[in-house]
């Protein structure tokens, strides 16, 4: 008796979870956080997009969502004041200068241009990152922002991941960030 056929649509799920897992291994703080077998969906083909918002530059210059995509992967990072994991995540970025720093965005939600300057003096290895206010948390609904801190992963003007909360392990954080900002 020969074994039964799986449809391809359910190997592919599968083969696109354990992709998924491997490649994150740490999926329970990804947005995808809770996986079961009936909310598995087929990998898109396409990778959503940046959505449209605007943000204020530190001297309180309107920005406007498309241009702060740059050519390549990049990291997004949306953080609040008064936020312990927030500050968590910035310390780990900021942990050496790196040449990648100038492709890391970071939005201050809920804070004016002065709040994000003043966050911005105490991660100096992120001089040369690119750093926006959020005064009225406009960003946070565009990007379905539900937890703090939350970091995108992107390829030009595309989202190919998000990672909301916090990971516990340093070295998964390092290996998860950094990893992508040497991606070219």
């Amino acid at each position: 008796m020969r074994p039964a056929r799986v449809p391809r649509t359910a190997l592919a799920r599968t083969a696109t979870l354990v992709l998924f897992v491997s490649v994150c291994s740490v999926s329970s703080v990804y947005s995808v956080a809770r996986v079961s077998a009936a909310s598995v969906a087929p990998a898109q083909s396409v990778a959503p997009a940046l959505p449209s918002f605007t943000v204020a530059a530190t001297d309180g210059a309107s920005v406007e969502s498309r241009a702060l995509a740059v050519e390549g992967t990049w990291l997004l990072v949306y953080v609040q004041p008064r936020c312990a994991p927030c500050d968590a995540l910035l310390t780990r970025l900021d942990s050496d200068e790196r040449p990648s720093a100038s492709r890391i965005v970071i939005v201050g939600g809920g804070m004016d241009g002065e709040g994000v300057k003043a966050l911005s003096e105490k991660y100096p290895n992120l001089k040369t990152s690119r750093w926006l206010a959020d005064p009225e948390r406009r960003t946070a609904d565009a990007m379905a922002i539900q937890a703090n801190p939350t970091a995108f992963g992107m390829r030009a003007s595309s989202i190919a991941w998000r990672l909301a909360g916090t990971v516990q392990n340093p070295r998964e954080l390092d290996s998860i960030l950094f990893t992508w900002l040497e991606k070219r």
